[in-house]
């Protein structure tokens, strides 16, 4: 596959992402693609693979227009799996809780405190 922008030309093999830098419209590829997380976000699911939790809590701000606070050491702790981006934040929260990760919502704001 060949991707274009501003003049650029980038073959893609499969396993490879074409990247556009915004700031400098610079068209790169990238070879570290991790197939299973790309496949699962087009498929509908958040899929965690060894991921500290501050990354997923970025990923469910952004997914559910929360605002995520993370308390002491909590943000480092890992987490792999997959989960439906189509479930209700409180089905995601209550997989936290069930790995013994205290949270504490209120209103818009979601705070993991250790």
């Amino acid at each position: 596959v060949e991707v274009q922008s501003a003049g650029q030309v980038k073959k893609l093999k499969p396993g490879e992402q074409a990247v556009l830098q915004t700031s400098t419209h610079v068209l790169s590829k990238n070879r570290n693609v991790d197939l299973d997380e790309i496949m699962a976000w087009k498929n509908g699911f958040f899929y965690f693979d060894n991921t500290d939790l501050k990354t997923i809590m970025k990923r469910l701000e952004r997914w559910y227009d929360i605002e995520a606070e993370i308390t002491g050491n909590e943000g480092s702790r890992k987490f792999g799996g997959s989960i439906s981006r189509n479930v209700p934040l409180s089905e995601v929260l209550k997989v936290l809780k069930e790995s013994n990760i205290q949270v504490i919502v209120k209103d818009r704001k979601v705070r993991i405190v250790p």
